[in-house]
């Protein structure tokens, strides 16, 4: 079974009401729908624990994950050099 890792801010499981984290779960729901392995790499406070989410990512990559990011503008900007960094330098 192939597994999906989505990259974005899902408010670690709380009460929500931005269309960003609604359409994480939707899309992780739909996913597992169709067959697919979900992983959701949580960007809540991620400053706050960015060892934790090198790790995670690195992990994804290393296990042959699609990865899809779904980081608002401002995340964006670091998460998707971020991840390029770590795909290019994990041989």
């Amino acid at each position: 079974m192939k597994t999906i890792s989505i990259i974005g801010n899902n408010a670690s499981n709380k009460d929500i009401s931005d269309g960003g984290r609604l359409k994480i779960r939707l899309y992780s729901k739909l996913l597992l729908k169709c067959g697919y392995q979900t992983n959701i790499i949580d960007l809540n406070r991620w400053p706050i624990h960015i060892f934790s989410l090198l790790i995670k990512i690195k992990k994804s990559i290393k296990n042959n994950t699609n990865i899809l990011i779904m980081a608002g503008p401002k995340g964006c900007r670091i998460i998707i050099p971020l991840v390029n960094f770590l795909n290019e330098n994990l041989d």
